[in-house]
């Protein structure tokens, strides 16, 4: 899909929980001044993958809360604190994206202390507000990408 069909489908689609499905770009289109959305977009989904093999025993790699709650690590992060901030941290849209992807990487450390924890319940439930979050991220990032265009 190209960016205007995947703002288009964001930014009317109700149900922003439901938004977790691989997201394809048409080439070139997924660039925002120095940030692969796609690549971003696609490593976030991926958590919710790797969090529901971790709870079925299938994922050996052993994943840190420290590693996973922190928000300025992954691509996006970095350009968030990065490039995003210096060019963008006076626009609500800006704010907006910081604070639900601070919320998505706390989100998905709580859904890893759960897991180590045993607490299987609780992980799943947490896993149900990693993907409200991952979806509210595809949101405010594209709003973000609106605004500037």
């Amino acid at each position: 899909m190209g960016i205007l069909s995947w703002l288009k489908r964001i930014t009317l689609d109700d149900d922003i929980d439901d938004l977790d499905q691989p997201i394809h770009f048409e080439k070139g289109d997924e660039k925002f001044n120095g940030l692969n959305m796609k690549q971003a977009l696609d490593a976030h989904l991926e958590w919710t993958r790797r969090f529901e093999s971790m709870m079925k025993g299938e994922q050996l790699e052993k994943v840190k809360y420290n590693e996973v709650a922190c928000d300025d690590a992954c691509m996006l992060g970095k350009w968030i604190y990065g490039y995003a901030k210096q060019a963008y941290s006076t626009l609500p849209e800006y704010k907006e994206l910081k604070n639900v992807h601070a919320n998505f990487h706390l989100t998905a450390g709580n859904v890893v202390k759960h897991i180590d924890n045993g607490d299987l319940q609780q992980a799943k439930e947490q896993l149900k507000a990693v993907r409200v979050y991952s979806g509210r991220v595809q949101l405010t990032l594209a709003r973000l990408y609106a605004a500037q265009h």
